[in-house]
């Protein structure tokens, strides 16, 4: 394992995995095809990764923002942890459960606050202790936000994301994951990116791939809070952006393909 902070990456494609349901309709061989188009395959959190176990494809990289995912994901596979040999972790500074709590404390004011679920579950804590992602992983790129702001921020629309690592908040209520994390730090570490294609973001019609809708409501309402300062959004790439057809998101599709 090598670690890579804040060295950009150079994939070009990138193939985007959510954690609804609908990701079941599309197989091992639909992914592989992909891949030999050219994409590179990033999962998101936990669900994610275990329907590509399930269907025994390797993403190239795994982005998490709550390490209990992690965490739990590494213990339903820890007798099979070779399955992880190539891939790389993006995120923020995770890789130690250290650089975890110094992280949290960066983002949150104290290492006891923010991300409860693990901080308070004393079995997670020893299974990200022992098999964090410098020790489990490929690689890990990781760098923490340059800067912290609110959805409606007049920061949001005049810092560039392909400059500055954002991390956006919703005043503390929850958080549309794809919009207010992912996007800002795949903007920010593909430097040289021209497509992406996702699946599995806002299919609000599907529980997750596991079972359950979580906060789907939730994370809709944080969406449409913060999609109209979305669409001023400044980025460097050109890119091709793609996502299902179900998907709440569609309006992200424009935003993004802007610079086309």
């Amino acid at each position: 394992m090598t670690s890579n902070s804040e060295n950009k990456i150079k994939d070009e494609k990138l193939f985007l995995i959510g954690t609804s349901g609908s990701i079941k309709k599309h197989n091992k061989e639909f992914l592989e095809k992909k891949r030999s188009e050219g994409y590179s395959f990033l999962a998101y959190s936990y669900n994610s990764i275990m329907y590509l176990y399930d269907i025994d494809f390797k993403p190239d990289y795994w982005i998490f923002f709550d390490p209990a995912a992690y965490a739990n994901a590494i213990d339903y596979l820890k007798e099979k942890l070779e399955w992880f040999k190539n891939t790389s972790f993006i995120g923020y500074n995770y890789v130690s459960l250290e650089a975890f709590y110094a992280t949290n404390a960066f983002l949150n004011g104290s290492s006891s606050y923010g991300c409860h679920d693990f901080i308070s579950n004393k079995r997670l804590i020893s299974i990200y202790k022992n098999y964090s992602p410098e020790k489990t992983l490929k690689e890990t790129f990781v760098k923490n936000p340059d800067v912290c702001i609110n959805f409606n921020d007049s920061k949001f629309n005049e810092i560039n994301c392909s400059e500055k690592l954002l991390k956006i908040n919703n005043f503390g209520h929850e958080l549309d994951k794809l919009t207010y994390w992912v996007l800002p730090f795949i903007l920010n570490y593909f430097s040289r990116l021209k497509k992406i294609k996702t699946i599995g973001f806002g299919t609000y019609d599907s529980d997750r791939y596991n079972g359950g809708s979580g906060s789907y409501s939730d994370y809709a309402k944080a969406y449409l809070n913060i999609i109209p300062f979305y669409k001023n959004i400044k980025f460097n790439q050109t890119l091709d952006f793609d996502i299902e057809p179900d998907s709440f998101y569609q309006e992200l599709v424009p935003i993004l393909n802007k610079n086309k």
